[in-house]
């Protein structure tokens, strides 16, 4: 019979392999490390702010390693630092790139607290305080927000919330159907009546915030027939009613 052959296990062995299998695992981390470190940080969308200011608001800086990077936090900071802006992304382009990607706010109008003006866009986001009415922007009439701080949202007293909800919508419309340049007031104070002041005399009338965007979309075409009736005078106010829900309007001088 052969002789059977006795394996004997290397102690080295079993000494070293753990050893190399650490080192390679060292290796692999340093090399991702050095592989996803940050040497670029680039800022699209901001005009309000700097680009400068918006990276060091995120946190982000050039030697970071992406890995390390919180997305949630970087947003976080922008935030709670720039009023203006109302959406962050961040992405992260290998090797070595960091897109900090804004979208900013536009003022659209002016509304009072107790304690003075705020500007404030489409979605009844405020913006930032300013002594007097804003060139360009209009005034918002009979609501009063409370609590009111740049980078928030309106908040209104208990008894005002339904008025503040019917704001925004109709804020949203007038936005969207782009006549905003010409309002020069909008008054709230009534909900299931509400107006606005546009150029050139005249007042119009919505109803209530249901429909504003169809019946502001079609507000130049309704002045525009106005103007060409033959009755129409400049020198006039007239006031145009179109709380028809229907998109049907009237139109009368106003006394």
């Amino acid at each position: 019979m052969g002789k059977k052959r006795i394996r004997r296990h290397s102690k080295s062995a079993a000494v070293y392999l753990p050893i190399a299998s650490l080192l390679i695992l060292l290796l692999m981390a340093f090399g991702v490390s050095v592989f996803l470190e940050i040497l670029v940080i680039e800022v699209v969308g901001a005009s309000t702010y700097t680009d400068d200011d918006i990276i060091k608001a995120s946190g982000i800086a050039m030697g970071n390693n992406m890995l390390f990077v919180d997305k949630d936090k970087a947003s976080l900071g922008i935030y709670s630092l720039m009023p203006y802006i109302n959406e962050v992304v961040i992405e992260f382009k290998l090797p070595d790139r960091v897109r900090i990607i804004v979208n900013e706010s536009l003022a659209l109008a002016v509304i009072e607290d107790i304690d003075g003006a705020w500007m404030i866009d489409s979605e009844g986001r405020i913006l930032e305080r300013v002594e007097t009415a804003a060139g360009g922007l209009f005034e918002v009439i009979g609501f009063v927000p409370v609590e009111a701080a740049a980078g928030s949202s309106l908040r209104a007293a208990p008894a005002d919330e339904a008025k503040l909800r019917h704001l925004k919508e109709v804020l949203a419309a007038i936005d969207k159907a782009g006549v905003q340049d010409n309002i020069l007031y909008l008054d709230i104070t009534n909900i299931g009546n509400i107006s606005l002041g546009y150029t050139e005399g005249f007042t119009v009338l919505l109803g209530g915030s249901s429909g504003a965007q169809n019946k502001l979309t079609k507000l130049p075409e309704a002045i525009d027939s106005v103007k060409m009736d033959e009755s129409f005078d400049a020198n006039s106010r007239y006031k145009i009613d179109m709380s028809d829900s229907s998109g049907r309007w009237l139109w009368t001088p106003e006394r």
